[in-house]
């Protein structure tokens, strides 16, 4: 049955305000990174600054969001197996494979000065622990290559690839990870049709979460068990939002909903506070952050299907609407790619140009006021010239099969 025009309209809205959170999401990544990357102690800051200094934070929801899009996608467009994993692999890997030799070439540079770079200035064991890094990627160039290529280095055991996770492009864990996700969620989605598989999967899932730890492989979660629970909560969210009826007139949706968005920003400004504590569990209470914010992102949403003419609704959804922010949303994937390859090579650039006059407020300077503009630009183009034919590709590719 073809969709109705409310059903494609309400689809339409959601996808406005996904885009928008896209893009303050990867802007989160881009300025934080920028900020630790030039020294600064995030324990110098408010609780609601050490959020901006968090940019793991932001990812989680970015995950959280990308299970809510791709269960919509296999839920409302139905694609074949082949169908649906080619589309994305073109969507993932162009930019990657452009990016990959543009790293090899360009971040020895900064790589170089990272044992001398000033302490006042960043990190010094972080700058060594880099360095090292780089060291054995180039150690094992092949190898490292390989597992990028294929899109599995994030599920590398450190026995077999040290550190594979983060080879060349560091962001690139992540593109792994969602590969990773896309290559089952075909199959689990079949699955959980069926209550009896359902079932099945929460007890799989659950003894997964249980003993991940104790799985040898890769860093920074790129290995798909390490993120399960956000994946799905972005899949139940969808079906939420979906099955959600709400009959109490537009006025008193668009309170109600707006209420839950204010108490779960409250609840994350209460988090906060608890971040950077010595006794609490750092990725506990991270995942409540994420959560947080995406549970006030949900019903934003759900307000916006029942009481989108609604003045408050309007002035909340307005941040994610604009078409400023759906824009910058479009391309938040090459942003939040490419984004580390500016800020490394202005590292390079102060260090080799102002070796005088750096310290942690001209670093910033540099970043900010030169950065985020490059960071932009260099967004567009990798939108306008490499991600956009990749896509096309993968239409001619579906064609001709």
């Amino acid at each position: 049955m073809p969709p109705t025009r409310a059903h494609a309209a309400t689809e339409r809205v959601k996808l406005v305000e996904l885009d928008g959170l896209r893009a303050w999401l990867a802007w989160w990544v881009v300025i934080g990174h920028m900020i630790i990357e030039c020294g600064w102690n995030r324990t110098w800051l408010p609780a609601f600054g050490r959020v901006v200094m968090a940019p793991p934070l932001a990812v989680n929801v970015v995950i959280i969001l990308s299970g809510f899009v791709i269960v919509l996608l296999r839920d409302t467009q139905r694609p074949g197996y082949r169908a649906f994993t080619t589309t994305r692999f073109f969507r993932l890997f162009p930019l990657s494979y452009v990016l990959l030799p543009i790293n090899l070439v360009a971040l020895p540079w900064p790589i170089a000065f990272c044992p001398d770079f000033p302490a006042e200035v960043g990190d010094p064991n972080n700058l060594r622990e880099r360095f090292e890094t780089w060291i054995g990627h180039r150690r094992r160039l092949l190898q490292h290559l390989g597992a990028c290529v294929v899109g599995l280095h994030g599920c590398m055991p450190n026995a077999w690839l040290l550190n594979a996770h983060n080879a060349f492009v560091s962001q690139a864990w992540s593109i792994s990870l969602e590969w990773q996700f896309y290559l089952v969620v075909p199959f689990v989605f079949g699955l959980i049709r069926r209550l009896r598989w359902l079932l099945v999967a929460c007890v799989v899932a659950f003894v997964v979460v249980g003993v991940r730890e104790l799985i040898p492989v890769g860093g920074w979660g790129a290995f798909l068990p390490m993120q399960v629970e956000l994946f799905a909560l972005g899949g139940v969210s969808y079906f939420a939002s979906k099955n959600i009826r709400l009959d109490g007139g537009a006025d008193l949706c668009a309170k109600a909903m707006v209420g839950v968005v204010v108490l779960c920003l409250l609840l994350t400004t209460c988090f906060t506070t608890a971040v950077f504590s010595p006794w609490t569990d750092r990725n506990l209470v991270d995942r409540g952050i994420s959560i947080s914010v995406w549970i006030a992102i949900l019903a934003l949403m759900i307000a916006r299907r029942h009481a989108a003419d609604q003045r408050i609704v309007r002035w909340f959804s307005l941040p994610f609407c604009h078409p400023i922010a759906t824009f910058l949303g479009r391309i938040s994937y090459r942003t939040y790619l490419g984004h580390s390859l500016i800020i490394f090579l202005l590292q390079y650039a102060s260090r080799h140009f102002f070796p005088g006059h750096l310290n942690k407020w001209t670093a910033l300077s540099v970043q900010l006021g030169v950065g985020l503009p490059l960071v932009l630009a260099l967004s567009w183009c990798l939108y306008s010239f490499i991600e956009l034919p990749g896509i096309q590709l993968g239409k001619r590719w579906l064609k001709r099969g």
